[in-house]
This record gives structure tokens, sequence and C-alpha cells, in this order.
């Protein structure tokens, strides 16, 4: 059966005062630091939620924006899961079969680049649904794929926002 899951991720990316190999910055150049995932049901209601810290291995100092933006530490990177177990915590909620969306591309691109950077094998076979574009088709009614925040399009829809952004 086929699993809906919306995810979430933060990644970090090269900081001042942090040396890292220039070839394995062009293989990587964003790592996840944070998975987050909700699965939902035919009636696209939550039925259940997922959230891990990952513990990064290349770029171990949060970038200042980052950082900011996650309310996050450099120390805090020190915790969490390997990617690789990270990842399989996910299937694990997941499901093998399933159709992951996000808001926009960058989430499933950046989860490619991880995965082939750790040599996560076999690569998986899962299908990306970009909310973004299906948000901008199906309310406002263009294909040109309006670059519109989440909270914008929570705002149109009239839904509550009861997290901060």
């Amino acid at each position: 059966m086929t699993s809906l899951v919306a995810i979430d991720l933060e990644w970090n990316t090269a900081s001042r005062g942090l040396k890292v190999d220039p070839d394995l910055a062009s293989r990587m150049m964003f790592e996840i630091i944070e998975i987050g995932a909700v699965r939902l049901d035919d009636g696209m209601r939550v039925k259940d939620r997922f959230a891990t810290p990952v513990r990064p291995v290349l770029y171990t100092k949060l970038q200042h924006h980052i950082a900011r933006v996650t309310n996050r530490t450099s120390q805090s990177l020190e915790e969490g899961l390997t990617f690789p177990k990270a990842w399989r915590s996910l299937l694990d909620f997941a499901g093998h079969d399933l159709v992951l969306a996000s808001w926009g591309t960058s989430d499933p691109e950046v989860l490619i680049s991880n995965l082939q950077f750790h040599e996560i094998k076999p690569q998986p076979a899962f299908r990306a649904l970009n909310i973004q574009a299906v948000f901008s088709a199906l309310a406002e009614g263009t294909s040109r794929g309006n670059q519109r925040s989440i909270e914008y399009a929570l705002d149109f829809l009239r839904l509550d926002k009861d997290l901060p952004f």
C-alpha cells in the first residue's frame, strides 16, 4: 500500500571557519540535520508524526543563517542519528512504497544528494509531489508555479496557523 508522507527537511551548509574538502562539498552541498514527516490517510488527515535530528559528518558547524531559522546551535549538531540510521527510521515510519510530498523541489533534491553521498544502496524508488506547484495550480489556477510561502497558502485557504514559521 502506498503511503503519502509530507516531509520537511532542515539542512546545513558550509560556514565560515569550517574547512571542508572541496571534493566532498561538491558531492553534497547541503547536509540534512533534521527530518520531520507526517503520514497522511486517504482523507489527507495526519495519521502519524515522525521527527529526528541527524548528526552531520561534513558540515559540523552550523551556518549562521541556518542557526537563526532553526533555532539550533552548533553544539546541538552533536546529537541525533547518523543519516543512514535516520533514513532507515523514516522508511520504517513511512513504508518503502511511498510518495513524498514537500513544499517545493528543494527537499527531494537535498534528500537524493544525501542518499548518494552516504552511498545508500539500493537507491530508493520513491515519487515526490511538489505541494507548492499543486497549490498554485488548484488554488490560484496558474501553472507558472508561483513561489508562494506556506504561510501565504494557509492564509489563502483560511487555515489555522498554530506553529511558528
